[in-house]
């Protein structure tokens, strides 16, 4: 890490001095409650440090973010590599059985594995090396079921799959009573594992960088210091490479979403000490049209409430006339009428309609926050210049063209 890299402190909090600095501290006791429910726990052989990462780590100027994104380094020390990713998949599943019982939350998914052949699952379609999904019936018996092009059935066993972890990571929905809202929580996992002979390595091959996240247990800056050592040091140069990877997915064609876009952009300005694009980003995020940014995760969040019946009936209702005052405010479409009405009906859909709803919602939501955000970036010459000379730049995947 180079010296102008060092964690700094404040506000009770820890990591870079530029990502400390787009953290707005006087909420990190309400980040705190959550972090305590899905945390894991500590235990012989298993250290952690819990993280606000994405635009929850950037609540000075992201007001509006759709989820609550945590970041969480789990070392485990253990006399082999199996080991320690059986030790892994024992606190995951740990931390989901901790809050199976707690009000406020609802259990999503836990991502754990990669998909060794192509299948089918559930007469859905996956593709080898995508990461696997384990649901609560899924976690209970560590199995799923698959079928392969010959239509034969498969047992694939969480330990044999998870020796290959891929994206690891845990899904809720949070109800914030105090606040009236329902939010989508996750938590990604970068996990280590130290050897008897010191050794440390990443259980998934790769040592995640250090460049977006808020540490929220002062106490753990040792342990992540430790870590830092360890990181590649290319590190900058791999996280740009993969931010621009995602910038030029969130343009590709079918799949725009400039939102994210500006996000990522924002990222980069700021590493590369282009202080007025950063600047000239930032206050973009205050403008109406960024608080539609937010429609997606909620109506994620409000679907999976929905249709379980689980998490306060109030709380929903809250969020769902915040959600209407949100469209009413900040849409503009011709469609604004019929969107608020799918809105007020959500509680009385069934579950297709529900879920059908629910697209519609945040698609119609996502184009006026994606277009807002790609006029917005063509109409500064500084930073299109960023953004053009990103997608020349971006790594591409195999058989891609320019």
């Amino acid at each position: 890490m180079h010296e102008k890299e060092r964690f700094v402190r404040s506000g009770g909090v820890f990591g870079l001095d530029d990502v400390v600095g787009d953290f707005d501290a006087a909420g990190v006791d309400a980040v705190r409650q959550i972090a305590d429910m899905i945390r894991t726990q500590a235990r012989e052989g298993v250290r952690s440090a819990m993280a606000l990462a994405g635009s929850a780590a950037q609540s000075k100027f992201q007001l509006f973010p759709g989820d609550c994104d945590f970041f969480e380094r789990v070392h485990i020390t253990a006399p082999t590599r199996e080991d320690a990713i059986e030790v892994l998949a024992l606190t995951m599943i740990e931390a989901v059985a901790r809050t199976f019982t707690n009000p406020h939350l609802q259990f999503a998914e836990m991502k754990l594995g990669l998909y060794p052949a192509p299948y089918s699952r559930a007469e859905e379609p996956v593709g080898q090396g995508s990461p696997i999904s384990w649901g609560l019936e899924d976690l209970d018996v560590r199995m799923i079921r698959v079928v392969d092009a010959t239509g034969e059935t498969h047992r694939l066993r969480m330990h044999e799959v998870a020796m290959d972890p891929g994206f690891v990571k845990l899904d809720w929905v949070y109800a914030d009573r105090e606040r009236d809202r329902v939010v989508p929580v996750s938590k990604v996992i970068d996990a280590t594992w130290e050897s008897p002979d010191g050794s440390i390595i990443a259980l998934d091959g790769v040592l995640d960088s250090f460049y977006q996240e808020v540490y929220l247990d002062p106490e753990s800056q040792v342990d992540v210091e430790r870590l830092v050592q360890h990181v590649s040091p290319d590190g900058l140069e791999n996280y740009l490479d993969q931010i621009a990877g995602e910038i030029a997915k969130y343009s590709a064609e079918g799949h725009e979403n400039y939102g994210k876009v500006a996000k990522r952009l924002y990222n980069i300005t700021r590493i590369l000490r282009r202080d007025a694009d950063a600047s000239y980003l930032r206050q973009l995020f205050d403008d109406p049209p960024a608080r539609l940014y937010q429609v997606g995760g909620t109506m994620h969040a409000l679907s999976e409430a929905i249709r379980a019946e689980r998490l306060d009936r109030e709380t929903i209702a809250g969020q769902l006339a915040a959600l209407e005052g949100t469209i009413a405010d900040c849409y503009v479409g011709a469609d604004r009428d019929e969107i608020i009405a799918l809105v007020r009906r959500l509680p009385d859909m069934d579950e297709d309609e529900l879920l059908a709803a629910a697209e519609r919602i945040a698609a119609a939501s996502n184009t006026q926050v994606s277009d807002y955000f790609q006029q917005k970036i063509d109409e500064s010459p500084g930073l299109k210049n960023v953004y053009e000379l990103v997608l020349k730049e971006a790594p591409r995947k195999p058989g891609e063209h320019a």
